[in-house]
C-alpha cells in the first residue's frame, strides 16, 4: 500500500448534528457510520443506531464517501451469524463506497462482561471470520476495526490477515495533535497491512460540534458495494438455516446413553432431554428463554437411543434446523443453540465445564463426563 492519505471520520450518535457540507469543505473524503449494535443485557434485541439515517443521507448528499460499521456483541457462533444478518438488514436499499465494517473492541463498562474476557483467542478469531463471510456471501467487501492490543493479543491476526485492516493506534492517547504534520507517513504500530488508521478520537472538524474520531486512509477504498437491497434480510422465525444430520455416534452423559444428532460439525442433544441427565431445564415464555442448569440431586433416567432408520446412514440428510429467537443459557451462560421441530438443540460439549469429553474413534463413542 503507498502512503497517500486519504481523510476520514467515524460517526455515531455521539455526533448527533452534522454539517456535512462544512465536513465536506474541510477536507473530509470519506466517512464510516455506525448503523447496528448487538444484543447485551442493556439491549436484549439489539439496535440500529438511532443517527444513522441522517448521517448516511447527510454525507452522501455532501458528496462523501461512505462506509458502515457494526459494534459486536456476539459471543457464540449463531450470534456472529445473527448479527452480520441484523447489520445488513439496516442497510437495505443504501449504496456503500467504504466497505461495511466489524468493529471489536471492549464493551462499556457495567452493561456486560468485556467479549475479551468472555472468550477464547481462537473464538473470538473464528467468529469474527463467521461474521464477515455472512458479508462476503451477501456481495460486500468486509473490513475488521481493531485496536493495535487487540491485534497482537486478543486475535489470531494470521488468519484474519486477508481481511482489510481498520486499525485504532493513538500515539499521543486522548491529546489531540495534527497527525499529517507529525508524520508523513505511518507510525511503528501502523504497518503496510492496515488500510484505515484511526489516528486520534479527539479530532476536530468543522460542522461537527465537539471531538471525532479521525481516520487516515492508505488506499482509495471505494469498493463500487452492491445496494443493499440484494443482502438477506434478519430471517424470520421458522426460515430454515441448515441441515442437521442422522448419526451413528453413541454419546454417553456420566455412561447413561443419549439420543444425539450432527450439524455443523457439532455433536448435538435436544436440550429438554437433559432433564433426564442430571439437568434443570425450564422454559420462559415471556423472556422466551431457555434455561439448562446442573442440578447434583436430580437422578438420571436414560432415554432410549434408537438405531439408524433402515436405509440411512451416518451425514443423512435428517431435517432442517430453523431461526428461533429463544435464548438458550446453560448455568446461566448463553450459548448457541439449534431450534428443530419445536425443540432446541445444543453443542453436547457445551456440558462437560468443568469435567471432560473423551472420544474413542474405533467405537464411534462420544463420552462426556460432568460434575
Amino acid at each position: 500500500m503507498s502512503n497517500i492519505k486519504i481523510t476520514g471520520i467515524d460517526v455515531s450518535a455521539h455526533q448527533p448534528n452534522i454539517d456535512w457540507k462544512r465536513v465536506k469543505e474541510d477536507g473530509v473524503e470519506f466517512a464510516i457510520i455506525k448503523a447496528t449494535q448487538g444484543r447485551d443485557a442493556a439491549y436484549p434485541n439489539g439496535f440500529a443506531d438511532s443517527s444513522f439515517e441522517k448521517h448516511y443521507a447527510g454525507a452522501k448528499a455532501a458528496g462523501i464517501k461512505v462506509g458502515a460499521y457494526h459494534f459486536a456483541v456476539f459471543v457464540t457462533e449463531n450470534q456472529a451469524r445473527e448479527e452480520a444478518r441484523q447489520f445488513m438488514s439496516a442497510l437495505k436499499g443504501k449504496k456503500f463506497d467504504y466497505p461495511l465494517c466489524l468493529d471489536l473492541e471492549d464493551l462499556p463498562a457495567g452493561r456486560v462482561p468485556e467479549i475479551s474476557l468472555m472468550l477464547t483467542k481462537k473464538q473470538l478469531t473464528d467468529y469474527s471470520i463467521i461474521f464477515m463471510e455472512e458479508l462476503k456471501k451477501a456481495g460486500y467487501t468486509p473490513m475488521l476495526y481493531i485496536n493495535t492490543d487487540w491485534r497482537r493479543n486478543k486475535l489470531d491476526y494470521a488468519r484474519l490477515s486477508n481481511y482489510l485492516l481498520w486499525q485504532a493506534h493513538y500515539p499521543f492517547g486522548y491529546s489531540y495533535k495534527p497527525m499529517d504534520i507529525l508524520y508523513n507517513g505511518r507510525p511503528p504500530a501502523i504497518d503496510e497491512k492496515v488500510a484505515v488508521w484511526q489516528c486520534t478520537g479527539v479530532g476536530r472538524v468543522s460542522g461537527i460540534s465537539g471531538n471525532v474520531d479521525m481516520n487516515w486512509g492508505f488506499i482509495d477504498l471505494d469498493a463500487n458495494q452492491k445496494t443493499a437491497s440484494d443482502a438477506p434480510a434478519v430471517p424470520k422465525i421458522g426460515d430454515p438455516l441448515g441441515d442437521v444430520l442422522y448419526s451413528d455416534i453413541v454419546v454417553y452423559i456420566n455412561g447413561r446413553p443419549i439420543p444425539s444428532s450432527i450439524s455443523d460439525n457439532k455433536t448435538l442433544v435436544i436440550a429438554e432431554d437433559l432433564a433426564n441427565y442430571g439437568f434443570d431445564v425450564k422454559w420462559d415464555g415471556t423472556e422466551r428463554t431457555l434455561k439448562i442448569g446442573r442440578n447434583k440431586n436430580k437422578p438420571f433416567n436414560p432415554l432410549p437411543v434408537e438405531k439408524l432408520p433402515a436405509g440411512k446412514k451416518s451425514g443423512d440428510f435428517k431435517c432442517k434446523y430453523v431461526y428461533t429467537d429463544v435464548k438458550t443459557y446453560l448455568d446461566g451462560e448463553l450459548v448457541g443453540s439449534y431450534a428443530i421441530g419445536g425443540r432446541t438443540l445444543i453443542d453436547v460439549e457445551l456440558l462437560a465445564k468443568p469435567g471432560g469429553v473423551y472420544w474413542y474413534g474405533k467405537e464411534r463413542k462420544l463420552l462426556v463426563e460432568i460434575n
